[in-house]
This record gives C-alpha cells, sequence and structure tokens, in this order.
C-alpha cells in the first residue's frame, strides 16, 4: 500500500506525537492550525481555583477568544467550538496548551475516527462488547436485540404512515425516531437543499432524505408545499416547512446545540441582513454572468463582482461569517464559493479569486475544508453523469420508436419523445449550450439528437424540435451544429438523409 510521506513543520514534541496518531489528512489540518500559535498572542483573564481563563488573539483577526484551561487534567475549551465542529484543536487552545508547556496532547482530544487505526481497530456494540474478538458470542445478543428494535419501529413506522431510513445509533429506537428522524424532501444538485443538509450535519440531526424528480413531482411534495411545489421542504413531527432560509431558522429555534444565530439580537439581525442579500443580490448576478452572452454578461460579470465585493465586507477581522465557526450565513452562503468555482471553470471568468477578494477566497476554501460541509458537496463528474445518463436511457428510445413504428405506437413513442426532450431541454434554461456558453461533455453525447429529429422530420412528416415548442432546444442545435469544428465532422447531408431512409425502410419493413 502506498504511504503518505508527512513532513512536520516543525520538530516539536507536540506534533512528533500526534503524527503517530492521526490520519495523514488530519494531521495535516492540526499542523496548520498549530503552526498558527506562533503568531498568537495571549493574555491572562480570569482564574478560579481550578480553571484559568485566557484571552487569545490571532494577528490576522480582530476578534478575540476566551479559553479555559484546567490545569487538573489538561483539558482546554476555546469560545470559538472549533473542536464541537471539526474535531480537532484551535490554534487558540494550542496556544494556551503550549503557554502550560503541555508538551502532548490528551487522548481525549484525539477522536478515534481520526485516528491511523479507526478501521482496524475493535468495534464495540452500545452494550460495551468487542463485536470482533467475541463475534459468535454477540451473534444471538444482536439478533436478539435488533429484532426487538425491529418491531417497535415497524409499529412506530405504522402508526405515523412515513416510510423510514435508520441508521444504527444508541439508545431506545422509539425515542430516536420521535426526536430525531426528520423528513426532507429536495433534490441533489439543489443549493437550497444543501443548505438544509448542512445544517442538519451541524445540528447532529438524523433525517430521512427524499429525492424529489422536479418534472414529476410527487404527490408528497405538492401536500407539503401546495403554494410555491418547491424544494427543499422539512417535515418535522408532520408538520411542513417550505423556503430554504425559513426552515435553517427553524432548525436553530428547535435544536440548540451548536447554534447558527447569534445571541445578540442586532447580530441576529445582521445576520438575516446578509443571508437576505446573498439570495436577493448575489445569486441572480451569479446566474446573470453564467447565462448571459456578450455586453449583458460583461455587465452582469460586473455586478456579480460588486455584490461578492460588499459580501466580503461582512468577513472583515473573522474567519467566518460567524466568527471563527460556521453560523447562519456560512451555511446561508456557502454553496455560492462552489457555484463561482464551476462557472469559472465553464465560461472561463474566475468570479472569486485571492488577489481581488482575499477575505472571501480565504473564507471559500475553510468553508469547504470543513468535513462535515464537504461530505454534502454534490460532485461535479456526478452532475455530468446523471445528464448523461438522462439522454441515454430516456430520449434515445424514445426517438428509435417514433422513427420506426407505425401507427397508434408512433403517435405513443412521438409523444413520449417530445416529453423527454422538454426535460433535455429543462438543462438549457438560462444557457447558450448545456455546458453553459462553450460546449460541454453534454452538449457532444447529445449533439447528435438535432439531426436525428431533423432526418425523422424529413422522411416521416413530422416536426420532434422546432422553435415554437421547444425555443431553447432549437436555439441549441442551431449554435451547436454552427460551430465549424462540429460541422465539419457532420456527414453530407444528401448521404445522411440517404442511409437514414434505407434505415428506416429496413426497420418498418420488420412490422409489416
Amino acid at each position: 500500500m502506498r504511504q503518505t510521506k508527512l513532513i512536520l513543520q516543525s520538530n516539536v514534541e507536540m506534533l512528533r506525537h500526534v503524527v503517530e496518531l492521526y490520519s495523514p489528512e488530519m494531521f495535516q489540518m492540526f499542523q496548520d492550525e498549530y503552526m498558527k500559535i506562533a503568531d498568537c498572542t495571549i493574555y491572562k483573564a480570569n482564574k478560579s481555583d481550578t480553571i484559568t481563563e485566557y484571552k487569545v488573539k490571532y494577528s490576522q483577526r480582530i476578534q478575540e477568544h476566551l479559553v479555559k484551561y484546567e490545569a487538573s487534567n489538561t483539558s482546554v475549551e476555546c469560545s470559538c467550538k472549533k473542536f464541537s465542529f471539526v474535531g480537532i484543536l484551535c490554534a487558540h487552545a494550542l496556544k494556551v496548551l503550549e503557554h502550560k508547556n503541555v508538551k502532548r496532547l490528551s487522548v481525549h482530544y484525539v477522536l478515534k475516527r481520526w485516528t491511523q487505526d479507526a478501521k482496524a481497530s475493535s468495534i464495540k456494540d452500545h452494550h460495551g462488547i468487542d463485536i470482533k474478538s467475541n463475534a459468535q458470542e454477540s451473534i444471538g445478543k444482536h439478533y436478539s436485540y435488533l429484532s426487538h428494535n425491529a418491531r417497535e419501529i415497524s409499529i412506530l413506522a405504522a402508526e405515523n404512515k412515513i416510510m423510514i431510513k435508520t441508521k444504527p445509533t444508541v439508545g431506545r429506537p422509539k425515542r430516536r425516531l420521535k426526536s430525531a428522524l426528520e423528513k426532507k424532501n429536495g433534490k441533489w444538485v439543489s443549493p437550497y437543499s444543501l443548505k438544509v443538509k448542512w445544517a442538519l450535519k451541524l445540528k447532529g440531526i438524523q433525517y430521512q432524505y427524499v429525492e424529489e424528480d422536479l418534472q414529476n413531482k410527487s404527490p408528497m411534495l405538492l401536500q407539503y408545499n401546495p403554494v410555491y411545489k418547491k424544494i427543499p421542504v422539512l417535515v418535522h413531527d408532520d408538520k411542513p416547512l417550505a423556503e430554504s432560509v425559513i426552515i435553517l431558522e427553524y432548525i436553530d429555534e428547535v435544536w440548540k446545540q451548536n447554534p447558527l444565530l447569534p445571541i445578540d439580537p442586532y447580530e441576529r439581525a445582521k445576520a438575516r441582513f446578509w443571508a437576505k442579500f446573498v439570495d436577493d443580490k448575489c445569486v441572480p448576478a451569479l446566474m446573470a454572468a453564467f447565462s448571459k452572452r456578450g455586453e449583458e454578461q460583461e455587465r452582469a460579470v460586473k455586478e456579480a463582482h460588486e455584490n461578492l465585493k460588499i459580501l466580503e465586507s461582512g468577513l472583515e477581522g473573522k474567519r467566518f461569517f460567524g466568527g471563527e465557526t460556521i453560523g447562519f450565513v456560512d451555511i446561508a452562503a456557502g454553496w455560492i464559493g462552489y457555484s463561482a468555482q464551476m462557472t469559472g471553470e465553464i465560461i472561463g471568468i474566475k468570479l472569486i479569486d485571492a488577489e481581488t477578494m482575499p477575505l472571501l477566497d480565504s473564507w471559500f476554501q475553510d468553508f469547504l475544508g470543513i468535513p462535515l460541509i464537504k461530505e454534502c458537496l454534490p460532485p461535479q463528474d456526478k452532475l455530468l453523469e446523471y445528464i448523461k445518463e438522462l439522454h441515454k436511457k430516456i430520449c434515445v428510445p424514445a426517438l428509435m420508436a417514433a422513427f420506426s413504428k407505425k401507427g397508434e405506437e408512433q403517435e405513443r413513442a412521438v409523444k413520449e419523445a417530445c416529453e423527454n426532450l422538454k426535460i433535455l431541454e429543462s438543462g438549457l434554461e438560462g444557457k447558450r449550450f448545456i455546458g453553459g456558453e462553450t460546449i460541454g461533455f453534454v452538449d457532444i453525447a447529445a449533439g447528435w439528437i438535432g439531426c436525428w429529429a431533423q432526418m425523422t422530420e424529413e422522411i416521416i412528416g413530422i416536426k420532434l424540435i422546432d422553435a415554437e415548442t421547444m425555443p431553447l432546444l432549437d436555439s441549441w442545435f442551431q449554435d451547436f451544429l454552427g460551430i465549424p469544428l462540429i460541422k465539419e465532422c457532420m456527414r453530407p447531408q444528401d448521404k445522411l438523409l440517404e442511409h437514414s431512409k434505407e434505415l428506416h425502410k429496413i426497420l418498418t419493413a420488420a412490422l409489416t
């Protein structure tokens, strides 16, 4: 197995100690924090019999943090709460440990899941039984326990009339299902659903996620959100809530752990202001920069830059909008960095970079570096694969059937082909090509459809794509074929038509 070579940036005992404990990725995160302590200032704020309080400030930030140190067990607790969110100590806490000459990390700050032997170590059940070393004995106990729990869960599910997906947790299943298992409707590509996922993850709330097909909205979605008929929807105690920002506030009010909104009323109001600014100003400008062309795009990019610079002003003196830990505004705006990154790759315009927006760029990197945030992001390759599969599984069979069938079968096939082409067209909303302003993977995969539809019209007299019924798809086809590199690869029109006629004769002859 290939081993990752770890380089210690400083030959101190603390780093020599933890490099033997943490996985390579987590050690690097810890080391990055540790190297910041040289730029931290510290002074004593208060002292009691057992606890000493220190104020610690990182040189590149304005905000101070309160760190409590208990000498009896060398424990530290920082007001930034980084350990609660990420699972490693912050630079403020490490500065205090250095100040107190603590050279080795206490075992309770090394979470099992971040260690090198996390996968190799024994696994214990909720009774404390070592499952690996005592496998035969534990099988019967687990079967008995799970059977009992399964009956309770089945009864509760029947009573509440909901579909349930559960994960093994400590505690009685009935209590867990009533208090912690919520239902959420969403779409994996939706940034608005992503906000809610992040909030639930940060609160440690288990939930049942229901994927929605927005082209064929489920009765459940229409029942829970009859007004807007949109995602996301959160269902808690059989009560539905719609609109992502409203859901975020509700989550923060119901589950008090790891608060998203500040306690101070004025700071809470400011957080709501920035969240609204993101939705009202930043999002439309980013969408326009992504979808427009020429002078319109130039104006949209300028507006997007101006709005992002305004948003950046909310980060002055802070690592996150919430301070040293992520909060309400970070959740509301977090997907913008990811979206700007994709926009840059597609249209070749960088909206956020370290030179023009250093604070926003640094925030984006720090935000995406948090494991709970990163694991919820939809991968870009999955997005492309999704559209590719849609084309392959839905559009192609319907088009072939419309071309080759007769009578009522052909009528049904034409209807299905038109419906599927409308679904494909939805991927062009606000864009010239499916890949944005330039052709990409999906345009190449689907480009032949326009030619096939054209040949179908010539041979059987049925127009599948036209400017009136599918303006976006028709415009895309004309633009796609207008690209010289694409055009020169096409077969001559007369030869293509002749070949298609022969194919049509063969296919229809088999039906007679």
